[in-house]
């Protein structure tokens, strides 16, 4: 067992994530908080959690990830992540509302 960490920053009330998905290359995905600004309160943020090649290990938000196609959503939390790094989440619509099942799929750079 492990600690991933979190992406709040260190703030109390938001300090903590869940793992919901791992793949066979260790790669783990989930829901983590950002902390809350302002009047705005906590946000719930789909992540990836990934190990380099060196053995460090980083926690990113899914949201930042996302390409044009899907700046219609928020992704709220990711449920689960096969070997070719396709990752099935929830997101919330932007546009119509309501949340909706979505499966990313990474593009190669």
């Amino acid at each position: 067992m492990m600690d991933l960490g979190t992406l709040s920053g260190g703030m109390a009330d938001s300090d903590y994530s869940v793992a919901l998905g791992v793949n066979n290359k260790d790669q783990v995905v989930g829901y983590t908080y950002l902390p809350g600004v302002g009047e705005m309160p906590l946000q719930q943020v789909a992540f990836l959690w990934n190990r380099s090649g060196t053995g460090t290990a980083k926690m990113v938000n899914l949201n930042n990830l996302l390409n044009e196609t899907g700046k219609g959503y928020v992704l709220i939390s990711a449920t689960a992540i096969n070997d070719y790094g396709q990752i099935v989440a929830n997101a919330y619509d932007i546009y119509n509302g309501g949340v909706r099942s979505v499966l990313l799929i990474p593009v190669k750079q």
